[in-house]
């Protein structure tokens, strides 16, 4: 009975994990961007293992290149208080 409960409710508790996952990328992105929101959130997965490092220092180089020095430290300062957390890493 509870192999069959577990079935059942699996794809309830997936849902909503991917809910909230929705949710901490928004939040995230307000606290750093701030508002008015005005952006769009997209997931980026290369067909191969191999390319994942190249694709991730590629949008990391695009993105770092629109800001400023401080704007620059303070997403750094960010992800290392993240690890030091024991959060997840964050690519933006």
């Amino acid at each position: 009975q509870l192999m069959h409960w577990c079935t059942s409710h699996y794809s309830d508790a997936f849902v909503a994990w991917i809910h909230i996952k929705a949710i901490r990328l928004f939040v995230e992105s307000v606290l750093r961007y701030g508002l008015p929101v005005d952006f769009a959130a997209a997931i980026v997965k290369p067909n191969k293992k191999s390319l994942e490092k190249k694709v991730r220092d590629k949008l990391s180089s695009i993105y770092v290149a629109g800001l400023d020095d401080y704007e620059s430290g303070m997403l750094q300062t960010h992800a290392d208080e993240q690890t030091a957390a024991g959060g997840e890493e964050i690519f933006p």
